[in-house]
């Protein structure tokens, strides 16, 4: 399978080429501070209503923007369809307050994907909105979170938007993060441990919702209901195996700075999701178990990040007269390579692979993404460039609106990427 065909092949070459001239042109031998300045303060500015309050307040924003070109083509007439976009990807206002030492609160207020296709500007919703608490039970580095919180089901998911390599986390991924639990950070109370060679994370909380109830052609319940759940149960453990090699904060953006290595594994179930399917009158049954295991790996200006998930309890069709479920499973892989002499600039690999429905065959999805981010200021301000190639198996594809079945999709986007 080639990642590039036809025009956009030399669209997207071209303008990697000009981008990679234009940085060299105006690169000097350094790898001191970016183009734009020192990044090592951290997001947001700091508010103290006054010196003898214990309230402190953080307020930030972050904005990401897609630019995109678009192709598909029809499998029946080989026609291809050309799709242009324009739109903000995430568009969030962060605060986070201290109240009293080893007490936090931090929320943020969100409209992602405003305008993209046909979705208007669509509405504000709050993504995080938790209370922290440290060193519980007088324990240094153990944690107690409530309310809307990450759960760890993928290490790119729990990752901060702001510090992942591509804005648009791995197909995989992303349906990780609802398998067990509606967008990964349904209410639920976590007790975390960061410790020096280890972490962890146990978890109790809500489960999925009808939107993003997914079943193996991807289709969701929007027609039909969640009648009832039991709660999201599950556990995460992350080990940091060397010396000197931990990584206590994970991120996918080093910026050709220090070393580590680590291994993870996870467990997430909800149990009898009780649904009624697209007609609305036929009740299933079904409980789901999210495995994921993860590594990942960096030294200066290379990194690595690989994930595989296993997923138990995929409905192959909600329209269909009877209930089939099923497991799914897939994986990815990245990598970047940073050059700090290049003004900051980083070229990215990601290649995907996921079976969506074990039982039968053609239900695969392979997805390819050839990338290359500048760091203008670090993770506060950067661009990027990047061919996305996702091919889909007989039983993936579906006809639009107006009769075409597209059996590819090839997408060029250009990114930008703040976060203050």
């Amino acid at each position: 399978m080639l990642f590039f065909e036809g025009n956009e092949m030399r669209i997207a070459f071209g303008l990697f080429l000009f981008l990679f001239f234009t940085f060299y042109a105006y690169a000097e031998d350094h790898s001191g501070p970016f183009t734009l300045g020192n990044a090592d303060t951290p997001w947001g500015v700091n508010i103290s209503p006054d010196k003898e309050s214990s309230l402190q307040l953080r307020l930030g924003t972050r904005l990401q923007t897609v630019t995109s070109l678009r192709v598909r083509k029809d499998e029946s007439t080989g026609d291809t369809s050309e799709f242009q976009d324009f739109y903000v990807r995430r568009g969030r206002f962060q605060v986070e307050a201290k109240y009293i030492e080893g007490i936090k609160f931090y929320m943020d207020i969100r409209n992602d994907d405003a305008n993209k296709e046909d979705k208007g500007e669509g509405g504000f919703n709050i993504g995080d909105a938790y209370i922290e608490t440290k060193d519980v039970f007088e324990i240094e580095g153990l944690k107690f979170r409530v309310f809307r919180a990450k759960v760890d089901v993928s290490r790119t998911e729990t990752i901060s938007s702001s510090e992942i390599l591509f804005l648009d986390r791995a197909h995989i991924a992303d349906e990780a993060a609802q398998f067990v639990s509606h967008n990964r950070r349904a209410s639920n109370a976590q007790l975390l441990g960061v410790f020096d060679k280890w972490y962890f994370q146990l978890v109790a909380g809500d489960g999925v919702q009808k939107d993003k109830f997914h079943d193996a052609k991807g289709n969701n319940l929007s027609s039909g209901g969640v009648d009832s759940q039991k709660f999201m149960l599950g556990a995460k453990l992350r080990l940091y195996p060397i010396e000197g090699w931990e990584d206590k904060k994970p991120t996918e953006t080093y910026l050709g700075n220090g070393k580590h290595i680590s291994i993870g594994g996870g467990a997430f179930y909800t149990g009898s999701i009780e649904y009624r399917n697209s007609s609305g009158t036929q009740v299933d049954e079904v409980s789901r178990t999210l495995t994921n295991i993860e590594l990942s790996f960096h030294y200066r200006n290379l990194s690595f990040q690989s994930e595989y998930f296993y997923f138990d309890g995929v409905v192959e069709d909600f329209g269909a007269s009877s209930k089939n479920a099923g497991t799914s499973d897939g994986y990815y892989v990245q990598s970047e390579y940073v050059f700090p002499s290049l003004n900051y600039v980083a070229p990215f690999l990601r290649y995907e692979k996921w079976d969506k429905f074990k039982k039968i065959s053609d239900y695969d999805l392979v997805s390819q993404v050839a990338g290359i981010n500048w760091y203008l200021k670090g993770n506060k301000l950067r661009l990027g460039l990047i061919y996305q190639y996702d091919k889909l198996d007989l039983n993936l594809r579906s006809a639009n609106k107006r009769g075409k079945t597209f059996e590819d999709d090839r997408q060029i986007k250009l990114t930008t990427m703040w976060h203050y």
